[in-house]
């Protein structure tokens, strides 16, 4: 007996979708504190910035991360980051204090993107905050080191 196309259309469908997101979000292998993919950073901004969020992980255990990629592709931004984080397992295991700063350039999109262990401290509506009064200013002004030290250390304050 024939079983109907429908049936299986939407497991394919899935399946094709989870097969994007694992390629897209392999491409977003982090091995540093900050990633740039984008160039905009330069290499001593980065450093910089990357020596405050080492310093801070020492001291406190909570891990922010930075990651600056051009898109997000067929992704929308939180889905993203989400996939992102969890790839790269971010934060310390058993208690999930990870923080995920994506900026996708090209998008003009902005994510802070926080493990459940932080979720209490660093809420959506902080993260929101962060990124309307400390980034945002900052990139508009053409300021991207400057937009991302001040999130970062904004999220860094608030955990």
């Amino acid at each position: 007996m024939r079983r109907p196309v429908r049936i299986f259309l939407p497991l394919l469908l899935a399946a094709a979708v989870s097969a994007a997101t694992a390629q897209t979000v392999e491409n977003a292998r982090l091995t540093r504190w900050v990633t740039d993919r984008t160039g905009t950073l330069t290499p001593d901004e980065a450093a910089g910035i990357e020596e405050e969020l080492r310093a801070f992980a020492d001291s406190t255990s909570t891990q922010v991360v930075l990651l600056m990629i051009p898109t997000t592709g067929d992704l929308a931004v939180e889905e993203y980051a989400y996939e992102v984080a969890r790839a790269n397992g971010i934060g310390h295991k058993g208690k999930d204090n990870g923080v995920l700063l994506l900026v996708a350039t090209e998008d003009r999109k902005v994510r802070i993107e926080v493990g459940y262990g932080l979720e209490g401290v660093l809420t959506d509506q902080l993260s929101g905050v962060i990124i309307r009064s400390e980034i945002a200013p900052r990139f508009r002004a053409g300021d991207y080191a400057g937009g991302l030290r001040a999130g970062a250390r904004a999220i860094m304050a608030a955990t």
